[in-house]
């Protein structure tokens, strides 16, 4: 049997290096942040520039002087609960987040989660 590869007109096949590849910007990273205060107010941020950007949002928008960060993600961040504290996670996914928040907790049941 034999093969015969027909490439479409005016279509150019590259056998060197990609080198334009090595010219693309690198992908930006983006940051997130979940913030808890004792009452439960929350605020959570996603696709900020900065780390301290999307801390200072999820304070911001958490509103009372308890909040604290709990979670600081580039992919993924989750919230676990247990009744009387909270602990965040992160992870490559959403699922991988909430595990990883809950083993950090050690119980309890997942109250936010964020992706970026």
């Amino acid at each position: 049997m034999t093969v015969t590869q027909i490439h479409p007109a005016g279509a150019h096949i590259h056998r060197g290096e990609m080198t334009h590849v090595s010219n693309m910007p690198p992908f930006p990273v983006y940051y997130g942040a979940i913030a808890y205060g004792h009452d439960g107010s929350n605020g959570k941020a996603w696709r900020h520039l900065s780390k301290a950007q999307a801390k200072h949002r999820a304070l911001e928008l958490c509103g009372i002087d308890t909040c604290t960060v709990v979670s600081v993600f580039t992919r993924c961040g989750a919230v676990a609960h247990d009744g009387a504290k909270y602990h965040g996670g992160y992870g490559y996914n959403r699922s991988a987040a909430e595990a990883h928040a809950m083993a950090n907790l050690g119980g309890g049941r997942i109250v936010d989660w964020a992706c970026n």
